[in-house]
């Protein structure tokens, strides 16, 4: 029989966490579901676990693979799911106990995506921040893009979290919709664009906690402060393929014009991660700005890296 939901978990070396994570799937409140493990490549202990823990229980089920990272082995469990909805959970992250009921109790026909509240915590599962899903009501995706693409680059920014709702997977599966292998930062909020896009029903929103985040010491995008990784440059065209997107879309001018804003953010993030890295070599600023010209056309990019970049200097120098 079909399960009513599938659970895509990426797993790659988190051994540390595994055991919190599936254990917080098999204590739901909600039972009609598959698990996916999908065991990228690990060299801990973490496929070994999978296998065990797919012993004890039919609801899950074990993908080994050759490590491609985090789009690929979630590319996998698309390919493999069975349930009519799907929620994304990372290996070092928990779910609360109801989550997946209280996400479940808001879909309907009318209903394509759902999306709830997530809790920011430490090692010791300690709380470190709340953050709603705005409030409970039921809006259009067009307001979600509104959101998602907010003003501040950093208002609202839960918007673009991947894993705190749940998609439907028949607009999945219609317009085969798969996170992007070349694309390493960013990738989960050019995925979730490419669903709204696509969607033709409401979003439903919950401030119920549905998510426990785990903030990890040593993360990857911590560790960009301390060794650049030129992988980081892969943001720049997530954001020139939201751009592309929601043009496509119709959206109102203001909205692009925020994600050409954003874009152009991004880029000075990464200039003073290079800066701090002592990777601001000539390689690195071409490739930078080439991909900058790619994504952000040649108006955008006068705009703002020449007349506002200069009117800068010039401000500081007659200060």
């Amino acid at each position: 029989m079909k399960p009513f939901i599938s659970i895509i978990i990426p797993i790659y070396n988190t051994e540390k966490y595994l055991s919190e994570c599936i254990n917080s799937i098999l204590s739901q409140s909600f039972t009609d579901f598959e698990c996916l493990l999908v065991d990228d490549g690990s060299n801990d202990n973490c496929g070994r676990l999978c296998d065990e823990y797919m012993q004890l229980d039919s609801r899950l089920r074990v993908f080994h693979k050759k490590n491609g990272g985090v789009s690929s082995a979630r590319n996998v469990g698309l390919d493999n799911l069975k349930g009519e909805w799907v929620m994304f959970v990372d290996s070092d992250d928990m779910l609360p106990s109801g989550a997946i009921e209280c996400l479940i109790n808001k879909t309907n026909d009318s209903i394509d995506l759902v999306m709830g509240g997530i809790q920011k915590i430490d090692n010791d599962r300690c709380n470190i921040e709340y953050i709603p899903a705005g409030q409970d009501c039921i809006c259009s995706k067009e307001d979600c893009i509104d959101k998602f693409i907010a003003p501040n680059k950093w208002v609202g920014d839960w918007q673009r979290y991947l894993w705190n709702r749940i998609y439907r997977v028949s607009i999945i599966n219609r317009w085969r919709l798969r996170f992007r292998t070349d694309i390493f930062y960013k990738e989960d909020g050019l995925f979730i664009i490419d669903y709204l896009a696509r969607c033709s029903k409401s979003v439903a929103c919950t401030n119920d906690i549905v998510y426990l985040y785990r903030q990890v010491p040593n993360s990857a995008m911590g560790a960009l402060n301390s060794s650049f990784n030129s992988k980081l440059f892969t943001n720049i065209d997530a954001h020139g393929e939201i751009i592309h997107v929601i043009k496509k879309m119709g959206v109102s001018k203001s909205i692009i014009k925020r994600e050409e804003k954003h874009l152009v953010q991004n880029y000075y993030w990464i200039m003073s991660i290079m800066e701090k890295t002592g990777a601001n070599n000539l390689t690195n600023r071409i490739s930078l700005n080439n991909r900058i010209l790619r994504n952000g056309g040649i108006l955008n990019y006068i705009f703002f890296f020449v007349i506002l970049k200069y009117g800068r200097m010039l401000k500081r120098r007659f200060a």
